[in-house]
């Protein structure tokens, strides 16, 4: 299982984050995953949605 720390900012997005996290994002587009390849994934909690679905199945 996944240990992932929680974020203690819990600052707005500025606009600066937010152009600094598009071009990574156009980054990964560009070079098909290879350069920041968790760009899509940037701030989800993804140790919470896995657990989450693995509760709601019978």
């Amino acid at each position: 299982m996944m240990n992932h720390t929680e974020s203690t900012t819990s600052s707005p997005p500025t606009l600066l984050r937010r152009l600094g996290r598009l071009s990574r994002f156009l980054v990964f587009l560009c070079t098909a995953g290879w350069l920041f390849p968790h760009a899509s994934t940037e701030g989800m909690n993804l140790t919470r949605i896995q657990n989450d679905h693995l509760t709601k199945k019978p």
